[in-house]
């Protein structure tokens, strides 16, 4: 397990080995995190829309909320 200070000494000595500013090497690889999360997230919209299509299926919020989930809030939909 990494900590913050560990992540940080990773992120400047990549940084300096590049040639390039650490913060622009943390907007690369924010930008690599989001686009993995949208990968991650569209995979599991197509294996959901699978399920449901193969036959009788629970609603995903119906199965979270019985073992005490709440969907919106995971996905940062809960303002």
């Amino acid at each position: 397990m990494y900590t913050l200070g560990t992540a940080a000494v990773e992120v400047r000595g990549r940084a300096k080995e590049h040639g390039v500013d650490p913060a622009v090497l943390l907007t690369v690889l924010a930008a690599n995190i989001d686009e993995a999360d949208a990968a991650e997230e569209a995979e599991i919209a197509q294996i959901a829309r699978e399920r449901t299509a193969s036959g009788e299926s629970v609603p995903l919020a119906d199965v979270a909320r019985q073992f005490g989930i709440d969907l919106e809030e995971l996905m940062g939909r809960d303002e």
